[in-house]
């Protein structure tokens, strides 16, 4: 028995229709956070789920490694290396799901946002700058449901610039159904740095026209040939506190909303792009979609049909997808459980079809439970022990009388003491095939990649090599929420107690935050590290002298220099032997230790022959493939 759509969400005051026969529940432990995948909201796992299945990317990293070209909805080209010239190109059919043609205008909008050209205040850190804990400050506050965002003082801020966009300044050239962007200097991330965001004709409408009027097909999509700079439009140009002096709904429609966002970029129309900016920034979270679905449109096989703010999304076919894996459901219900046991329930009483979490002991216990059900588990996020090397505790330099090498065999004398061994012997009663990890650089790609590994347990000397003086306090930060986690970390002060460390546990109320504000409050942190859509850039700012997220504080002249060197590299597999090489270095450092991955879980009612359910991998930077199960090809 599935259960009704009306019974998940009570709260709305319009009650869906209920569950038909082509329709399924999936139960997961995050919640749906916001549509835009630049915030930090919309990198958590509850949004990258919902996106996986309703937004397409043009290129992106899968769980091996691969890069992974979408030609139905285009082509990314590499067209010149001096100066690094990308060519995107549309396909002619590519539409958004209320009917409108994908655009240049949505990839000169998501440039727009995340170069930070246009911004005039500070942008904050976006998902491909957060620490490896996930930790973040906000993004700012929500917008007003259903309204018009009325910017703070006319100031542009969209706030999410990426450390790749920010080296192509220029305007992109717009030609027919190609984008073309040229970069200031080499950049790595190239592939994955640019692809499809919000789209612009809904942004241009909440932001520039009527937010309340409905987005209307255009007729045809704008084949104007465009170049960088200030230039006159067709369009009419935006002005005012978010009011356009001349309303864009003329003939074109929604392509007029498109186009004045374009114009207001072009013209560097400081009052529009502020409206824009706002809109962009606030006006797709949970919230704003709940009171507004008008604001959900999306590309993927998928659409969003309704958002309950932090109880579940309702997703629909998206007819006009015109992509070679259509949806296989008519309806599909991504509800959010947060107590798992209550997801096994739920799963035993035939309320949902699908349970896509973390794995943990009395979950699989309790589902053992339930008759028939399949249950699979794998991936997730690689474990890690990151050493603090700058806070004066006992792996920084200042506590060996200033002898840096002193200090580097204190950091790998306690890291050869880790029971890694163990620790994956304990996840392999969630995960069968659990092992120990060597994956020191996981945002590299795959977790278990071998590019991103290094010789961990070779490169450790003897527990005896820094016994210099005995026991030493090392102050242990527990960022993960890891499955067999309390286990570990009492095998951890034993094993580490016998080679000369006191082990002390820091108990804080935030150690995300702690990790990566109070350098001086711990001594190792117990981190999850997940994929990323820039891998070079997330490695550099983590790592790199300087880095945004560089928790270790290290300072290391030879890790600058390889990772200054991946970091302009175009070849990605040029790039990949580059960050090998900076992890090799950062293992002799003793500054990281790869553990394990901490496994996902999913599990299936048998009568609704799930059979190609996978685990939910929480450290893959895009969830697309997880919903391979739920498409036609």
């Amino acid at each position: 028995m599935l259960l009704a759509v009306t019974g998940l969400a009570a709260c709305t005051q319009d009650d869906p229709e209920p569950i038909g026969p082509q329709a399924l529940v999936v139960s997961t432990s995050a919640p749906f956070q916001s549509l835009n995948g630049a915030l930090v909201e919309g990198s958590s796992q509850g949004s990258r789920l919902v996106r996986g299945a309703v937004q397409e990317r043009l290129t992106r990293w899968d769980t091996a490694g691969e890069l992974v070209t979408n030609t139905d909805l285009g082509t990314v080209e590499k067209i010149s290396d001096a100066p690094l010239t990308v060519r995107y190109t549309l396909a002619d059919d590519a539409v958004w799901s209320d009917g409108v043609p994908i655009t240049p205008d949505d990839l000169v909008l998501e440039w727009a946002a995340r170069s930070g050209r246009f911004d005039e205040v500070g942008a904050e850190p976006a998902p491909d700058a957060t620490d490896p804990a996930g930790a973040s400050p906000s993004p700012g506050p929500s917008a007003t449901p259903g309204a018009t965002v009325a910017p703070a003082g006319d100031v542009v801020r969209f706030g999410a610039t990426s450390s790749a966009l920010v080296h192509a300044e220029a305007f992109p050239v717009v030609d027919g159904r190609t984008v073309t962007l040229v970069y200031d200097t080499p950049v790595a991330d190239w592939p994955t740095a640019l692809d499809l965001g919000l789209p612009a004709h809904v942004v241009g409408r909440l932001a520039l026209g009527d937010p309340t009027a409905p987005s209307t097909p255009s007729p045809d999509a704008s084949g104007d040939t465009v170049t960088g700079g200030p230039t006159s439009s067709e369009s009419p140009v935006p002005s005012g506190n978010g009011s356009p002096s001349a309303s864009p709904t003329a003939p074109g429609g929604a392509s007029d909303w498109a186009a004045a966002v374009r114009t207001a970029l072009q013209t560097d129309d400081r009052v529009a792009l502020a409206a824009v900016a706002d809109v962009w920034r606030t006006g797709f979270g949970g919230d704003q979609l709940a009171a507004d679905p008008s604001r959900a449109v999306t590309s993927g096989p998928y659409a969003i049909a309704s958002v309950v703010e932090g109880e579940q999304v309702e997703l629909v076919r998206n007819d006009r997808y015109a992509g070679a894996a259509a949806a296989a459901y008519d309806r599909v219900v991504v509800r959010t459980d947060v107590d798992q046991l209550a997801q096994v329930d739920a799963l035993a009483d035939g309320d949902v079809d699908v349970i896509a979490t973390v794995a943990q002991q009395d979950l699989v216990e309790a589902l053992a439970d339930v008759e028939g059900a399949g249950v699979t588990t794998g991936g997730g996020r690689v474990l890690q022990l990151v050493t603090q090397v700058a806070g004066g505790g006992a792996f920084d330099p200042a506590s060996s009388g200033g002898d840096a090498a002193r200090a580097q065999a204190v950091r790998r004398a306690f890291l050869a003491a880790v029971p890694r061994e163990q620790l994956a012997a304990d996840l392999r009663t969630l995960d069968p095939d659990a092992q120990v990890s060597d994956a020191v650089l996981p945002a590299l790609g795959a977790q278990s990649s071998s590019a991103a590994a290094a010789p961990v347990a070779a490169a450790a000397p003897s527990a005896t090599a820094a016994a210099s003086q005995s026991p030493i306090t090392v102050r242990l930060l527990v960022v993960a929420g890891a499955p067999q986690q309390d286990a570990f970390v009492r095998q951890l002060v034993q094993a580490a107690g016998t080679a000369g460390f006191d082990v002390q546990l820091v108990e804080v109320d935030d150690p995300a935050t702690t990790a990566w504000q109070e350098p001086t409050a711990w001594d190792v942190a117990l981190v999850p590290v997940a994929q990323s859509d820039t891998p070079v850039s997330t490695v550099v700012d983590a790592w790199h002298t300087g880095g945004a997220v560089n928790l270790a504080g290290l300072a290391d002249p030879a890790v600058d220099q390889l990772l200054d060197a991946a970091s302009v590299q175009v070849d990605p597999a040029a790039a990949a032997q580059g960050l090998s090489a900076a992890a090799a270095r950062l293992v002799e450092l003793g500054v990281v230790l790869p553990l394990a991955q901490s496994p996902g879980l999913t599990a299936s009612t048998p009568e609704r022959s799930l059979d190609r359910v996978v685990p939910l991998d929480a450290g893959a930077a895009d969830l697309t493939s997880w919903w391979a199960w739920a498409l036609v090809r």
